[in-house]
């Protein structure tokens, strides 16, 4: 079973998702995306909605922080993956892609998308 997680649902993982989910062969492809955990649980109904949207889509969220977390606990989370794919965009700060890059490597991912 081949999984991908991609990173970020704003603009840009949106529309990821929505053409991974449209394109992937259910049985054979786990989808999942990275969320901070504060937008999961959010009880604003603009954020709920999203999260069920992508839920809809058979998507799994994932609690996480690209920003928060170190490279390491980045690390173990991307280990399960066969692919990550980043759409964090430039929002999280300098230095975020490369942590992000680090910790791919370091967790054995396959393919990595920044």
């Amino acid at each position: 079973m081949s999984s991908i997680l991609v990173l970020g649902a704003g603009e840009l993982g949106t529309e990821v998702l929505k053409s991974l989910a449209a394109h992937a062969s259910s049985k054979n492809t786990q989808i999942s995306v990275l969320l901070r955990p504060s937008t999961i649980n959010s009880t604003d109904p603009g954020k709920a909605a999203d999260v069920a949207a992508i839920q809809a889509l058979g998507i799994t969220p994932v609690p996480g922080d690209i920003v928060q977390f170190s490279p390491a606990e980045l690390a173990q989370l991307f280990a399960p993956y066969h692919t990550v794919i980043s759409c964090t965009g430039f929002i999280a700060g300098p230095g975020t892609q490369m942590k992000i890059a680090q910790a791919a490597l370091e967790g054995g991912v396959k393919r990595y998308f920044p």
